[in-house]
């Protein structure tokens, strides 16, 4: 998948599976990247990654299998599922020049959510979000890219 795509924009190809959630960081000076879970066909849980296309560029290019372990991507939808959220979070009135954006979305396959905000300064009550999201991101880092 060479062509650059808004990493809200869902992929469709033979057997990659149903999006249940994605996790994307943008930072301002080094380029984004974006993780989704799926599952599959068969019923099993996989992990993708898109990466960025330039720093600070919010699209993404690319869609590679990781090598994930699948009993940690179950663990993360639990949580995930667990987490309450206020639609409309109490916020400060401040706004930031560059930093890094954070998004989660989940997806049921009738509607989804995708919440979004600047890293380390997540609304009141969505702190338990941003703690899985960095976790996340840690971890599936770590994990091997298969080639698409």
């Amino acid at each position: 998948m060479s062509t650059p795509r808004d990493p809200r924009d869902d992929i469709h190809f033979a057997g990659v599976g149903v999006l249940l959630c994605q996790f994307v960081r943008m930072p301002s000076f080094t380029s984004a990247i974006c993780f989704d879970i799926r599952r599959a066909p068969g019923g099993e849980l996989r992990l993708f990654v898109a990466d960025g296309t330039a720093p600070g560029a919010r699209s993404v290019v690319g869609y590679s299998p990781v090598d994930a372990q699948e009993d940690v991507l179950a663990r993360c939808l639990e949580r995930l599922a667990s987490i309450a959220l206020r639609a409309v979070p109490q916020t400060s009135t401040f706004g930031f020049a560059d930093g890094t954006r954070i998004e989660v979305a989940v997806d049921t396959g009738l509607g989804g959510l995708r919440a979004s905000w600047s890293e380390d300064a997540a609304p009141a009550g969505w702190e338990p979000l941003e703690a899985l999201a960095k976790e996340m991101f840690a971890t599936f880092s770590t994990w091997n890219r298969r080639p698409s």
